[in-house]
């Protein structure tokens, strides 16, 4: 998938509003994605604009790890998680896979720049 560096910036700005730390730079987060071997930028002549997508390695960082325990599901459940957090994504939510420990709590949290609750999915 690839997506507009700004949008990428902006949303990583936005995450640091929920912590008690001063967001990056923008350049900053420019050097960031240069020094980066799990991120890759170009340019897409047609939008006119420099889009980021993740590497082969960073796809492998990215997968979600939903655990080994009997809880955790098999691969259709991961696979339907992965659909959930693509929609969710695309509607501006942030969708965080939560690893299965047999202990209770749901297979991943959405939070929405919109909405001050964390949804348990």
């Amino acid at each position: 998938m690839v997506v507009a560096v700004e949008q990428v910036d902006q949303k990583l700005r936005w995450l640091f509003e929920g912590v008690d730390a001063d967001p990056p730079s923008y350049d900053e987060l420019a050097n960031i994605r240069q020094r980066s071997q799990l991120l890759e930028t170009t340019v897409d002549i047609d939008a006119n604009e420099v889009v980021i997508r993740l590497t082969a390695a960073g796809e492998d960082v990215a997968a979600p790890d939903t655990g080994r325990v009997q809880a955790a599901g098999g691969r259709d459940h991961d696979d339907a998680l992965l659909q959930i957090e693509n929609e969710l994504t695309a509607l501006g939510f942030t969708v965080s896979v939560c690893t299965q420990d047999g202990s209770e709590k749901p297979n991943a949290r959405a939070t929405h720049p919109d909405r001050a609750e964390t949804f348990a999915i």
